[in-house]
């Protein structure tokens, strides 16, 4: 057997609204998820810090500062004979970006929420628009850019399901829709991409 590959990368789901930003990966060739629904992430480069890569990919697929994020577990991918990958997973509930800042109302304050990147620049003149709980009539989601990894979609969670995802991503999106944390989860792929193990281990 090859010697085995250890990767780490990271994959985060962005809130606003009862949605999640959810990526189609249609334009890359070559692309193992090629045809899928993800989140939005990337693998470590070198010298990077887990958060550091968080949001350097969410900036880099979206064009959105990351202002608030929540680690939520650690998913171990394994997969062929060889290769082992461990995604952080987290989500994000406020960011900036396009002249707006989106904030949670029901999160920590604005000074505590800033920290967590300080390289995000929001001018004080900055539009503020609060997450909704509800949507209102006149509600509207976050523009989104164009990406040359897939399309970006803002997806209702309710809905998450209907979408064409790895068999895998569904046991750990079902407990982001439940809001647990601090979990790990065991998936094991063959060779034909089929999910043939599947473990949890929550603290």
């Amino acid at each position: 057997m090859p010697d085995s590959k250890e990767i780490h990368t990271t994959l985060c789901y962005m809130e606003y609204a009862g949605h999640y930003l959810m990526m189609n990966r249609t334009k890359k060739k070559n692309d193992i998820n090629g045809g899928k629904w993800i989140g939005v992430g990337g693998h470590l480069e070198e010298g990077e810090t887990i958060e550091e890569c968080l949001v350097r990919e969410i900036r880099e697929e979206t064009g959105f500062d990351v202002l608030h994020f929540q680690k939520r577990g650690i998913v171990h991918f394994c997969y062929g004979e060889n290769i082992s990958e461990y995604m952080h997973l987290f989500t994000a509930d406020e960011f900036t970006g396009s002249g707006i800042t989106y904030r949670n109302s029901s999160t920590s304050s604005a000074d505590s929420r800033n920290s967590v990147n300080p390289e995000a620049e929001i001018v004080s003149d900055t539009p503020t628009v609060s997450n909704p709980s509800e949507f209102p009539e006149n509600f509207s989601l976050p523009p989104l850019p164009e990406c040359d990894e897939g399309e970006l979609q803002w997806i209702l969670k309710a809905e998450i399901f209907q979408l064409n995802l790895w068999e895998g991503d569904r046991y750990f999106l079902e407990k982001l829709l439940k809001d647990e944390s601090n979990f790990t989860l065991k998936l094991v792929y063959n060779a034909e991409d089929k999910l043939i193990e599947v473990a949890f281990d929550s603290e």
